[in-house]
């Protein structure tokens, strides 16, 4: 049995502690500042209608039975009178730093006849902090399962191996054993982990001793499956002898242990023998290839703990899970990169005799445990400004929301963001935003911002295809044509648009119908063609425009589509500026506007980038889209406004820096 290290190892062991946080920081420090989302919103709805009791006796409406995580989340809950997102984010990104060192100890701890295995220990540490598809555990509260699940499996399997002699440190790792399948049932496999860890410890335990020093842990994790199996939940049906998914399943996680020959994958497809055959041949090949390779340089103990911990912990997803969810669900790697970070890590425990031996194994270490090193860390740091999309989308719905009332209509807010090509062929790289339920948006605000709102998505495609983003952005909601969206705009009081025309994702509120069948008001700044009446127009700068808003009385059905223009002149007349299209951002078309209708037209006007000092006139009127004069204007005593446009106001440019910012 292995010992703890001691003496001046500690001081060894501690510097590799803290540069495995420190390097976790710097990748992952991100996430601290992200609200709540995707299922992270639904956690917060399951666990604020469960108690405590209720958590640990049943999972109703929950397809897992997970009680420890959950606890954790409800007494944070409980301590902090509510959900914080910083204190749920800081839990799962601590849990992770903690598993980077336990991977160390766990590979670096040395037996009684050697010095510790430092460097493959390190090496592990350092590609399991930076595995890849972590990024879709780190970042999301909801995964809190998997790194603590990870973190009691790591910690059973660290003090079982140091309990010689110190019953204490063996009792710990059977109460840790016993709580594993409470967190995420993987948990049951601690015990076949301890076992496959003794036999292939150097030197390797009898399989009779392993089975008897393990027998506590084999108990627990029956215990585990028996609770498991006899709570309630809502788990569906897989048909585990379905091979045509088992096969989809395999290459999916196969891919994952070849995660630093992505871009040979990638250069392999174009020999189009489809995207499943071509992964698979190439893992077949590099694992069978490695692994004949470091077992001929007497790695073969090592080989056999990775392949083996990759195979146990991935056996009940493979077995039970659906394709669609596996290539969907990155997260299912997190135990599994245990392994897959040793397989990568075996050339630095090399020690062959000679001087120039000694030098290759050296290279090939730093070039196998660099490559997959960066390879990680670029992979996880282009998803940040996914992230970053996430985060001001959350917090831009939470300040267009607040301070109007329901029901609200947003359109083409994004399901998920995801990057124009993917780094591996097979699976979801991008970030999922709403989680996909009826109250998706809804739960989103509530979970971030308190505000319990009725908002009902749509996505209008028209604006969408004459935008081009640089990420995917599928929008939440029924797809609806122009004549359908007229209909819904009409159903809420406040619309609210998701714009993609700037590098970052916008949303603004652009007005809404606030009224139906109303008498005219007797006080109105212009009449377009006994029509339209333009009740009132007000502006403010926001950034570098003019936030407008117009309230529109209709007075007379529109019998042509029409178009508002808003143009801005200088003190010579010559159009600076200008916001032409239909109110609501472009949507709301005026002939389907009904008599008694009374609308809020928000619009944006971009000031001019190279505008001189001065006096500049605002102006709006209305034109028909299919051309010819523009609609006629009156002021409230007759008097016909010079080419049809509206005088609303003057103002001085370039506005003051401290008004810009007000705003």
């Amino acid at each position: 049995m292995a010992i703890p290290i001691q003496g001046t190892q500690w001081a060894v062991a501690l510097a590799a502690a803290a540069l495995l946080c420190m390097l976790g920081m710097h990748t992952y420090g991100f996430s601290l500042s992200l609200p709540l989302f995707s299922d992270d919103v639904l956690f917060v709805r399951w666990i604020d209608a469960h108690k405590l009791s209720e958590i640990w006796t049943s999972a109703p409406g929950y397809s897992y039975y997970r009680p420890l995580a959950l606890t954790i989340w409800k007494v944070l809950a409980l301590i902090q009178h509510g959900h914080d997102a910083f204190a749920l984010h800081a839990t799962v990104f601590a849990l992770h730093l903690l598993n980077s060192v336990l991977v160390f100890a766990l590979l670096a701890g040395p037996d009684p006849t050697r010095r510790p295995h430092l460097a493959p220990g390190f090496s592990a540490a350092v590609l399991f902090l930076l595995f890849p598809f972590s990024y879709q555990v780190v970042p999301w509260v909801s995964a809190l399962m998997y790194p603590l699940v990870t973190t009691l499996i790591l910690s059973s399997l660290l003090l079982a191996r140091w309990a010689s002699g110190n019953p204490w440190y063996r009792g710990l790792s059977i109460i840790l054993a016993l709580l594993a399948p409470f967190t995420h049932e993987t948990g049951v496999l601690v015990a076949a982990l301890l076992f496959l860890l003794l036999i292939t410890d150097d030197p390797p335990a009898p399989f009779r001793q392993a089975l008897r020093y393990t027998l506590p842990h084999w108990l627990c994790s029956v215990l585990g499956v028996a609770v498991w199996l006899a709570v309630p939940k809502g788990l569906g049906q897989v048909n585990p002898l379905d091979w045509s998914a088992r096969w989809q399943n395999a290459v999916y996680l196969a891919q994952g242990l070849i995660f630093p020959l992505a871009p040979l994958v990638q250069r392999a497809l174009s020999l189009n023998l489809g995207n499943l055959s071509t992964i698979a041949l190439i893992a077949g090949i590099t694992v069978t290839s490695w692994a004949a390779l470091m077992s001929r340089v007497g790695q073969g103990k090592l080989v056999g703990l990775a392949i083996g911990w990759f195979t146990i912990t991935l056996l009940p997803a493979w077995a039970l899970l659906r394709p669609d969810y596996v290539r969907t669900s990155p997260h299912l790697l997190y135990q599994a990169s245990v392994g897959i970070a040793l397989f990568w890590a075996i050339p630095a425990n090399l020690r062959p005799s000679g001087h120039l031996f000694s030098i290759a194994a050296q290279g090939l270490a730093a070039l196998c445990v660099s490559w997959a090193a960066v390879s990680g860390y670029r992979f996880i740091r282009s998803r940040i400004p996914l992230y970053d999309q996430v985060r001001l989308a959350v917090s831009q719905l939470a300040g267009a929301c607040a301070g109007i009332s329901d029901p609200i209509l947003l359109v083409n807010y994004p399901q998920w963001f995801a990057p124009q090509h993917n780094t591996f062929p097979l699976g979801s790289e991008g970030v999922v935003l709403v989680p996909p339920v009826a109250t998706g948006l809804s739960d989103l605000l509530w979970a971030n911002a308190a505000q319990e709102r009725s908002i009902k998505g749509i996505v209008f495609m028209e604006p969408l295809d004459k935008t081009p983003w640089r990420f995917i952005f599928p929008g939440v909601g029924q797809v609806v044509d122009s004549d359908s969206l007229q209909d819904a705009l009409r159903q809420a009081p406040h619309i609210i648009v998701t714009s993609y025309a700037q590098p970052d994702v916008v949303l603004r509120d652009v007005g809404g119908l606030e009224a139906e069948g109303q008498m005219p008001p007797t006080n109105y700044i212009a009449n377009y063609a006994d029509k339209l009446l333009l009740i009132s127009a007000s502006q403010k700068p926001e950034g570098d425009s003019l936030r407008i808003t117009l309230r529109w009385y209709c007075t007379a059905p529109v019998t042509q589509e029409t178009s508002v223009f808003v143009h801005l002149y200088d003190s010579e007349n010559r159009l600076a500026a200008q916001a032409d299209g239909y109110p609501l951002l472009n949507m709301a078309r005026m002939v389907s506007w009904r008599p008694g209708d009374m609308w809020r037209d928000i619009r944006f006007l971009a000031l001019p980038e190279d505008e001189t000092s001065g006096r500049y006139i605002l102006k709006i009127g209305l034109y028909p889209i299919a051309g010819g004069p523009r609609l006629s204007a009156f002021s409230p005593t007759g008097e016909r406004f010079v080419d049809d446009a509206v005088l609303i106001t003057t103002l001085e440019l370039p506005l003051d820096p401290r008004e810009r910012n007000e705003h």
